[in-house]
């Protein structure tokens, strides 16, 4: 492996260059991951990945309708209570 710095040879176990002293980067670490094909595409839009990030179901709906319930029976109990 070589310093990307100055171009020296840097051995595989050492983190930074012997000459210059730049730190010393693993050309594994550094490689850019390929894309495999298919992979990450939706069905209606293929070219724009960061479109959708999640989606609510209508479920959520209910969901947050039985927090709503528990936080009221919480408090209708606390108000009978005392």
């Amino acid at each position: 492996m070589n310093c990307s710095n100055c171009g020296a040879y840097v051995a595989p176990s050492v983190r930074f260059c012997s000459s210059c002293g730049a730190p010393a980067t693993d050309p594994e670490a550094t490689r850019i991951a390929r894309m495999q094909s298919g992979a990450m595409t939706g069905p209606d839009d293929a070219d724009d990945l960061e479109s959708t990030v999640f989606t609510v179901r209508p479920t959520m709906i209910f969901i947050k309708a039985g927090y709503v319930a528990a936080v009221l029976g919480a408090v209708a109990l606390t108000i009978l209570w005392r």
